[in-house]
């Protein structure tokens, strides 16, 4: 016999709780295992698609189509872009100063470029 606790007192219950009316375990037939096996298999495959199409999403995000041949910070079409950044040697130079002062402003030397 199962007891059952609540936040006032025990409660005893009888021997046949859970287990139906007729007291007998519920054995699926073919039809109820075949409408399961369909269910969860459309779950799953639903459940598929969503990931997918949240990846497919996420990837949109970083695949911005720029022209071929434009620098990608301003824009401007160049022949002499940089093949790992993209950028037009403007940019590029302008990239490799800002870089060059913030290390020389941690360094004490102020933001500026020697």
């Amino acid at each position: 016999m199962t007891t059952i606790f609540d936040s006032a007192r025990p409660v005893k219950s009888t021997p046949s709780f859970g287990r139906g009316l007729t007291r007998r375990p519920f054995v699926p037939d073919q039809a109820d295992q075949a409408w399961a096996a369909q269910a969860f298999g459309d779950a799953e495959s639903d459940r598929e698609l969503e990931e997918q199409a949240l990846q497919a999403r996420w990837d949109d995000q970083f695949n911005h189509t720029f022209p071929a041949g434009c620098c990608q910070l301003c824009g401007e079409p160049s022949d002499q872009l940089d093949p790992v950044h993209e950028l037009c040697p403007e940019c590029l130079d302008r990239a490799e100063f800002a870089t060059l002062a913030g290390v020389n402003e941690r360094a004490g030397l102020g933001y500026r470029v020697f």
